[in-house]
């Protein structure tokens, strides 16, 4: 078994694949509509995002899930996204195991997290 995708229910899916592809590199792999449904499938790399067009949005406004992605160097990441005018909404923050990260807020209202860990053993 292998993990395939991560879907999320977004309020504006044109809002939501524009934020993905501006702050994260991801490009449009495919679209389809299913049951009425516009959906588009992302990727970058190994990783892949399913948008799911929903009039709900995430869960209304809660934080329920988040995207946590862990990266090489979270201070890169975090100049990079503040150049293209994405600023995080909590952190960075540095817990005792040597884990770095930092949270961003997504169009469709979802929490992206970044993670380095500074201690590789952890």
């Amino acid at each position: 078994m292998k993990w395939h995708h991560a879907g999320i229910q977004v309020m504006d899916l044109n809002a939501s694949e524009h934020f993905y592809s501006t702050f994260f590199g991801f490009e449009a792999e495919e679209r389809i509509t299913l049951l009425d449904e516009e959906i588009v499938f992302m990727k970058k790399g190994q990783i892949r995002i399913e948008l799911i067009k929903s009039e709900e949005g995430v869960c209304g406004e809660s934080q329920s899930i988040h995207l946590s992605w862990e990266v090489t160097s979270l201070d890169h990441w975090i100049s990079d996204l503040i150049e293209k005018g994405l600023q995080p909404i909590e952190g960075p923050l540095t817990y005792e195991n040597g884990v770095k990260c930092v949270f961003y807020q997504a169009a469709g209202g979802e929490w992206i997290e970044l993670i380095e860990r500074v201690n590789k053993s952890s």
